[in-house]
């Protein structure tokens, strides 16, 4: 088994709406194709944190990322081309000003919502718990 840290933004924007972007089937590493995520992904080997946070939410929608604060952690057990891997993700809330999204190929389409619609999507197995955090720490800021 491989172990991996990785790192995804629920990503607010001025009007308070959150980005998420759908998993396309070009993603070779892929589990969840059709279904919604938050941006984000693995943590290099000897990289810090917040860059790899930043240069993931980049790569995958052409943002950048202000106010990171830490939100929730999830695990969970994928095997991705026969390696069964253990995947510990750390789940940020971070602000982007800009709306502009450039989707990179893993995935197909993006929306902004209202966080209180995110039971409208279906999501990635982990996220409904990560956005009832969020809808919760934002009523305590």
């Amino acid at each position: 088994m491989k172990q991996c840290i990785a790192l995804r933004a629920i990503i607010r924007n001025s009007d308070g709406h959150v980005l998420i972007i759908r998993e396309s089937a070009q993603y070779t590493d892929g589990t969840n194709v059709g279904k919604w995520d938050v941006p984000g992904g693995r943590l290099h080997v000897g990289e810090y944190w917040q860059d790899g946070l930043e240069r993931e939410v980049l790569e995958e929608t052409g943002l950048c990322i202000q106010n990171i604060l830490p939100l929730s952690v999830q695990e969970w057990r994928p095997v991705i081309h026969g390696e069964e891997l253990q995947i510990v993700a750390v789940f940020f809330s971070a602000v982007s000003t800009l709306t502009n999204i450039t989707l990179s190929t893993d995935h197909d389409e993006y929306r902004w919502i209202d966080p209180h619609d995110y039971q409208k999507y279906t999501l990635t197995k982990e996220l409904s718990a990560v956005f009832a955090t969020y809808i919760q720490q934002e009523h305590h800021v």
